[in-house]
This record gives C-alpha cells, sequence and structure tokens, in this order.
C-alpha cells in the first residue's frame, strides 16, 4: 500500500520554492542557510575585499578565452553517483599518498578527485592524476607557482573569470570557467551572457572550499572525503606540503586545539574556511570524511568532534564508501542515477501535454507526474490549466526555467499532496518503473488525482541509456495493463487510442 501522507505539504513545498528555499539553484541554496550567507559575505570582505579592481581588470583581459572555452556546463552532473575527494596541499597530504594510488583501477569511477591548484604538480610527482583542478586565486603564483609546471594536454582545468591571465593564455589541456561573481554588476550580466549560465557562483575565500560548493550544487557528488586540509599548523612549521610556500610572519595568528587535543595555530582566515566547511556539511546530505588525520576540521572548542564530520584515515574512507555503493539496493537510489545517467547521456524526455484527451472532464488543476524539463507544464499553463510537474531527475529540472515554483523533486509513489489535490494526473512513466512499484505507483497516483490519464508505451524503448539500459523496464501488451487498473481500484472511462486511458477510482 502507498504511505500515509502527513497533512498538506504540497502548498508549503511551492510556497517555498518559490522562496528559492527547496532544491535547485545557488541562491535558494544559501536562502535556506543562513549561516552560510553571512559566511560567504564575511569571507569575501576578508579574502577579496582589496583585490575587487584586479578582479575586473584580468576578467576582462580574460574575455577572449571566456568566450573560447565556455562554462563547464557540459560536466553537470558529472559527479552523480561518485564520491568526491578533495585535495589541498597540507602536509598531512604526505601520508595519504600511497592510499590515493589504491583507487586507481577497478573502482576508479566511483571517485572524482578534485586538486586545488597548489597541489597539483605534488599529486602528477606521485603519480596521481586529478579528474579536475580548481584555480580561482586572482594572483600571478597561481600560474608561475602551481600550474605552468604542470601544463599537461590530458588535464582538466575550472577557473575563475578573475585567474591570473597567464593561466587562460598557456593552458594546453581542457579550460572550463566557473561563472563567478565579481563587483561589477554590468560585467556580471555580460559573463551570465557569455557563459549562457542561469545563475552566478559565489567565492567561497579559497580553491578548497569552492570545491566543495561545486561538487554540490554543480556536480551532484553526495559523499565528500577531505584530505590535506589541516587549516592550522605546529609552531615553527610551514603549511604546505612541498614546503616551498613559507608562511609569512606578519599575518594575526592564534593558538588552537586539533581533532587530537593538541595545541597549533590558525589564522582567522583559515577559521572562517573551517567554519563554513563545517556548515555546509551540517546541512547537507551525505557523508563527510576529514581523512587529513591532522588539524582542526571538524573540532569544536566547546563540543569536541563534531558527529556529523567523520574522522577516518584515508584507506578507511574509502573502504567506507565502497561499503556504501556495495549496500545501495534502494530502489529510489537506482532509479535516480539511472535517469541523472540518462540525462547526461543525451535523454531529452520532455513529459507529455494531453489536451487533446481531456476534453469533457472540465479539469482545471493538472499533475504531470514524470515531466522532464517542464515544457509540458508550460504548455498546460499557456492553455490555462493550473498545472504542476515532478520528477526525479534534477538535472532535468534544472530545464524547469519558468515553472520552478511549480514543479518538484519527487517519486510517483511519494507525492506530497492532500488526497484528491488535481482535477486530472497524468504521466507516461508507468512501463519505466520497477515492475514490483507499479502497484504501489497506482494507488498513489489514484490517491491524488480525480482523474487519470496514463499514455503507455508496451514495447522496448527505441533509445538506451548509454547505449545499453533499457528504460522500459515493464513491457506488457493492453489486456496485462487493464488487469492491473482493475487490481488498483481504477476503471477505464475512456481508451482514445490504442495507447491512451483515461480512468477514474471506481
Amino acid at each position: 500500500m502507498a504511505k500515509a501522507k502527513k497533512k498538506a505539504v504540497w502548498d508549503d513545498i511551492l510556497e517555498m520554492r518559490k522562496k528559492g528555499l527547496v532544491d535547485g539553484d545557488i541562491a535558494g541554496y544559501l536562502q535556506a542557510r543562513p549561516h552560510i550567507k553571512d559566511g560567504y559575505g564575511r569571507l569575501c570582505e576578508n579574502v577579496t575585499v582589496h583585490n575587487e579592481g584586479e578582479w575586473a581588470k584580468q576578467i576582462k583581459e580574460n574575455w577572449p578565452y571566456i568566450e573560447k572555452y565556455g562554462s563547464f556546463s557540459d560536466h553537470q552532473g558529472y559527479g552523480h553517483n561518485k564520491t568526491c575527494i578533495i585535495v589541498g596541499a597540507s602536509p598531512a597530504l604526505a601520508k595519504n599518498v600511497d592510499a590515493l594510488k589504491d583507487i586507481e583501477g577497478e573502482y576508479r569511477d566511483r571517485f572524482i578527485i578534485i586538486a586545488c591548484n597548489s597541489i597539483v604538480e605534488y599529486l602528477l610527482k606521485n603519480d596521481i592524476k586529478p579528474d579536475i583542478i580548481i584555480a580561482v586565486d586572482c594572483d600571478e603564483e597561481v600560474w608561475t607557482r602551481d600550474l605552468s609546471k604542470v601544463n599537461r594536454e590530458d588535464l582538466l582545468l575550472f577557473a575563475s573569470p578573475f585567474a591570473w591571465p597567464e593561466v587562460a593564455k598557456n593552458w594546453k589541456g581542457t579550460l572550463r570557467w566557473i561563472p563567478m561573481k565579481c563587483p561589477d554588476e554590468s560585467l556580471e550580466k555580460e559573463l551570465l551572457k557569455a557563459l549562457n549560465a542561469n545563475q552566478l557562483v559565489s567565492g567561497c575565500g579559497n580553491a578548497f572550499n569552492e570545491s566543495v560548493l561545486l561538487g554540490l550544487i554543480i556536480l551532484g557528488c553526495k559523499n565528500y572525503i577531505f584530505i590535506g586540509s589541516e587549516l592550522s599548523w605546529e609552531e615553527g612549521s610551514r603549511y604546505y606540503v612541498d614546503e616551498k610556500h613559507s608562511n609569512d610572519e606578519t599575518i594575526q595568528k592564534f593558538a588552537v586545539m586539533d581533532i587530537f587535543g593538541k595545541k597549533v595555530f590558525t589564522t582567522p582566515g583559515h577559521w572562517m574556511f573551517k567554519i563554513w566547511l563545517e556548515d555546509v556539511a551540517s546541512k547537507s546530505d551525505g557523508m563527510f570524511i576529514n581523512a587529513t588525520e591532522a588539524g582542526i576540521l571538524g573540532m569544536s572548542p566547546e563540543d569536541g568532534r563534531l558527529p556529523w564530520i567523520h574522522q577516518f584515515r584515508l584507506k578507511e574512507a574509502i573502504a567506507k564508501i565502497h561499503q556504501i555503493y556495495d549496500a545501495s539496493k534502494d530502489w529510489r537510489f537506482v532509479e535516480s542515477i539511472k535517469y541523472e545517467t540518462a540525462w547526461i547521456a543525451g535523454y531529452n524526455h520532455k513529459g507529455t501535454w494531453p489536451l487533446k484527451f481531456i476534453d469533457g472532464l472540465e479539469v482545471k488543476t493538472i499533475m504531470e507526474v514524470g515531466c522532464g524539463n517542464g515544457s509540458g507544464v508550460k504548455k498546460l499553463i499557456k492553455k490555462g490549466y493550473d498545472a504542476y510537474g515532478c520528477d526525479i531527475s534534477s538535472l532535468a529540472s534544472n530545464k524547469w526555467n519558468g515553472v520552478k515554483d511549480k514543479c518538484i523533486l519527487a517519486f510517483a509513489d511519494d507525492i506530497p499532496c492532500e488526497d484528491k489535490y488535481f482535477d486530472l494526473v497524468t504521466t507516461d512513466i508507468l512501463e519505466h518503473l520497477p515492475l514490483d512499484k507499479l502497484p504501489d505507483t497506482l494507488l498513489e497516483l489514484k490517491r491524488i488525482g480525480k482523474h487519470l490519464l496514463f499514455h503507455l508505451d508496451y514495447n522496448p524503448a527505441e533509445w538506451k541509456i548509454k547505449n545499453k539500459y533499457e528504460p522500459h523496464t515493464i513491457v506488457r501488451p493492453s489486456g496485462w495493463w487493464r488487469k492491473e487498473f482493475k487490481r488498483s481500484g481504477l476503471k477505464v472511462i475512456k481508451n482514445p487510442n490504442h495507447r491512451t486511458f483515461v480512468l477514474k477510482e471506481k
């Protein structure tokens, strides 16, 4: 049986959606997390306030390359079903080199290694190739110190538009731009247009934090492993693993306690980076593991170790991730990944708009289950209906421009609304369901709609996901479907053609 519903949450979700408070773009992400939003402001003020003029200048110098290479939209969702390993440059990284090498091979596709620009040379010297390099700094050293010596055609670089211009001029590998905020509003508008982006991404103060944000809202990773992120150092030591960077003795420092209870030193800037990371981890789904084996990340002066940031050695962290993957038998997880993969592979399901089949039903409110990119919802609204949609793909939801306040992410057997909320519920995804989930789905659609309209395909799909996965998991004839409808307490009131059924509760 379908699960019992809590009292009217549909209206609440739509209202929150209008305010940008649930799933979706970065604006909503920040508004739902005021502490992080406040932290953004302090980070920007702390790190970049003196560089605003330089930012605008360097964006203009980078402009020909911004137009040439474009944004990283072709990597949207690249991290679905993968764990993001973000590599910083602290001395503790030296302990983890062998463990990083261990993930090469059979299970390499379970991970994305993101390297901050300052650590790439060290990784490559140790035969570890990052999947993505992040460069957000605007000073000259991002090129001369970090990237000029690792300028290879097989590397992928995500750079901020205000990065040192020599980066774009000389980079031999693949280059994609992060559509980041800048001080000049008119320049921001031009940047959005040039990168064909809907939303600018806020700066997070350093490449490590920016990697986390990009992993969450662009790549779509769920689990995170941090290494090389001590954010502190012992007295008299250097912060960076390659020892090329010396600490400026004039920087304000103060003593703090590390994850082992030992006295170390940090700066106001590093402390802010730590607070931001901890706050993000506390408010996000998935697992966050600090495998740095040192430093202050995940350690609170008031509460000790924070329970939502796990402290493992890297080998233990990787084993934990393998355990999570191997135990991932939940059908919702599997279906989500299947259709995220489909959209990445070029799937472009546009949903349905069964206008010619609903004449005479006197319907006003319509829910389209499996609305895809929202084009069907848009067409229904244009025709004067109060239309809504839901889908399981977050990548499809990125295309809900103009109807974001009318659509939500939801599975067909668990739609958050009151009984008989809609005059009509329409869908063409029934043959896509796991066979054992069809009964619950039919009961749920019957629960929320006064009338139902189903489009069915009785054959295997013409388009296979990644040329091998069959999206039509229930391939049955018309008579079989009629029996299923009857078993679920539905009766057919119209059958306009052999694959279209209008139904209502008996």
